[in-house]
């Protein structure tokens, strides 16, 4: 398998993150940590192995036609400093912030559980995750667009449906973000929309193949 390669790379600048975005930083998993020290993001040059399978159902007309997908990371989030936000435009093309993504958008977009961040983006606008959750800390994760749709939805209802069954009237749970369950009952409805793909980022990197690799 070749090397995984990266273009347009943002320059690694740790000393200009805030208090905020460095303890944040300093809270990802290690190899991940290591990951951005040598590369901070990037988008996957074509050719370079970045492809990876899920577990998820694909149906046709309610039958299962597959019991595996497959996906291409096609951007490594950067971690890029509030101060040099305003700059960017004298790199040119760079990376998407995963700072800018996870406190500008992701979390009050509420798709994702607690302490789950976004690594990466895949073909179709899937994303890449990582748990900085103390149960599954470091574990990668997939985010599949199309999961309301069709061809994948009965495979995430049925996961939905087994985490609302471990809770009593989960819906009046939600509906009050100050329920001592609150958290926990986001979380698993949360994590239902989500596909483990590797126990650790380090796994993750090493079982991405070139896209003839993967079987058909």
């Amino acid at each position: 398998m070749t090397s995984l390669i990266l273009d347009k790379s943002f320059p690694s600048d740790w000393a200009g993150l805030s208090s905020k975005d460095r303890a944040f930083f300093d809270g990802l998993p290690a190899d991940y940590r290591a990951f951005l020290d040598q590369t901070n993001g990037g988008f996957v040059l074509r050719g370079c192995p970045a492809t990876f399978t899920i577990a998820i159902d694909r149906r046709h007309e309610g039958k299962v036609v597959s019991t595996s997908q497959t996906s291409e990371v096609e951007e490594f989030f950067a971690i890029i400093p509030s101060s040099d936000r305003p700059y960017l435009a004298q790199y040119g093309q760079v990376p998407a912030s995963l700072l800018h993504e996870h406190w500008g958008r992701h979390a009050d977009e509420e798709f994702l559980p607690l302490n789950v961040v976004v690594i990466a983006s895949c073909t179709q606008n899937c994303l890449l995750a990582c748990s900085l959750n103390t149960d599954d800390y470091g574990t990668i994760y997939y985010w599949e667009w199309y999961w309301r749709y069709p061809w994948f939805s009965k495979f995430f209802d049925d996961q939905i449906a087994k985490a609302q069954s471990k809770f009593h009237d989960v819906d009046t749970i939600l509906s009050d973000d100050k329920h001592p369950l609150y958290a926990k009952a986001f979380n698993a409805l949360n994590y239902a929309t989500l596909v483990k793909v590797a126990d650790s980022f380090t796994e993750f990197l090493g079982s991405l193949t070139e896209a003839s690799e993967v079987d058909t």
